[in-house]
């Protein structure tokens, strides 16, 4: 049955998200606003932080996403599973969501804005969104419309992965450069993990079956359908589906330079 979920008439037809081309200025502007929600939202010095609350919003989010785009109501699993630390991460992955069970699993090890972002991918799976890019599109859009500052930081964060792997490495280290300093040691507290607990042979030969299993599936990118379902928020950003705040920064002449002007085409299955 979760195979018959790879064949559903692609996400980005169903919420008509293609009606216009993207190309690469509105890629980075939406990565702009998105460093404005990361500014705004990352966690200060004394803050209190409740995870649990934050994964909360994203899924009554998602839910509401459901209900609106889908017509149906879902029901949520109470809450994520973690298996011993570092177990996925060996393997190249953050998290996974069983076929069988519908469990929702995140790795303990990841750093706290990684596991909710991670989270709300899994639970997209949950919710009947196979695909890689349209998981990642509903957790993008559900975290950011989340009413809970710690969930809109670590989904804008977790984009931010995306927008500055971009064709422009001037707009790329820009971007880097003007993160806030809880945004980058999240950041390398990630790159700490993934060094501390990746097995590079066996994180490839995971990769390869992923690839592999996803194509077969019917999905072309194969993980390279990750990266789409950030250009998919893209496009729903600019079709109004969600809010987000003015570029940062507001002024014109303080933007990082227009970079590679490469055409983003909409892509699909």
């Amino acid at each position: 049955m979760w195979g018959i979920g790879y064949r559903r008439v692609p996400i980005e037809e169903r919420w008509r998200l293609l009606d216009e081309q993207v190309e690469y200025e509105h890629v980075r502007d939406v990565g702009l606003r998105l460093l404005a929600v990361v500014r705004r939202d990352a966690p200060k010095e004394g803050d209190s932080i409740d995870e649990v609350a934050a994964f909360a919003q994203i899924a009554r989010e998602s839910r509401d996403l459901v209900m609106e785009f889908e017509g149906w109501t879902p029901a949520l699993p109470r809450c994520l599973k973690h298996p011993p630390e570092g177990l996925f991460i060996a393997i190249g992955i953050y998290g996974v969501c069983y076929p069988f069970t519908l469990e929702a699993n995140v790795d303990a090890a990841l750093p706290l804005p990684m596991r909710l972002a991670i989270g709300g991918h899994e639970l997209a799976h949950v919710l009947g969104y196979c695909g890689e890019a349209d998981a990642n599109l509903v957790s993008f859009v559900a975290g950011v419309r989340a009413d809970d500052s710690l969930a809109r930081y670590s989904t804008a964060l977790s984009m931010l992965r995306y927008a500055m792997n971009g064709p422009s490495n001037s707009d790329n280290n820009w971007l880097y450069r003007n993160l806030p300093q809880r945004a980058r040691d999240d950041l390398e507290a990630l790159a700490d993990v993934n060094r501390e607990y990746r097995v590079e042979a066996v994180s490839q030969v995971a990769s390869k079956l992923n690839d592999a299993y996803l194509k077969a599936q019917g999905v072309e990118l194969g993980v390279e359908d990750y990266e789409r379902g950030f250009r998919l928020f893209v496009h729903a950003f600019r079709k109004g589906m969600l809010e987000l705040p003015a570029p940062y920064p507001s002024r014109a002449e303080e933007e990082p330079g227009a970079g590679s002007q490469q055409k983003m085409s909409p892509t699909k299955k």
